[in-house]
């Protein structure tokens, strides 16, 4: 009768042992588990607001071609045609050097043009998506301070 109750009370106690083991593994997954869905939701954040930046600044980029385009070239522009309009007498290396100087500003309207149009069809709206956020951060990342 001892030795039956005493391996029943050994059953008993093995059964709670195991209960309160399988419990704390339990618990365990579930913590593990809330600690995945929070991780997640970092990234997901993470991930919304480089896409918030890029389209920042893109938009920037937008702003400054658009500023370059008609500010600064419209400018060059005006100051050229001013230039080929005065009638002054001079030299004919004076004229020479003149018209290389109107030149040299038609030149450099180009090439404000060009570096206009590049900045602004560099990137479009459209493209801001998650891959495009995800390589960019990993490039970013992979870059070093002399890169920047």
């Amino acid at each position: 009768m001892i030795s039956i109750t005493g391996v029943g009370l050994i059953l008993i106690l093995s059964l709670l042992y195991f209960l309160r083991l399988q419990k704390t593994k339990n618990e365990k997954l579930l913590l593990e588990s809330e600690q995945q869905k929070a991780n997640e939701q970092v990234y997901l954040l993470t991930l919304e607001q480089q896409a918030i930046i890029e389209e920042e600044r893109v938009i920037e980029r937008n702003r400054i071609s658009e500023e370059l385009h008609d500010g600064v070239l419209g400018r060059l522009f005006g100051t050229r045609v001013g230039l080929g309009f005065l009638d002054f007498n001079a030299t004919d290396e004076t004229q020479k050097q003149h018209e290389s100087f109107l030149e040299e500003l038609q030149e450099i309207e180009k090439e404000i043009r060009d570096v206009s149009h590049k900045l602004s069809n560099n990137f479009n709206n459209d493209q801001i998506n998650f891959t495009t956020s995800v390589s960019y951060t990993h490039l970013r990342a992979h870059e070093t301070p002399e890169h920047l």
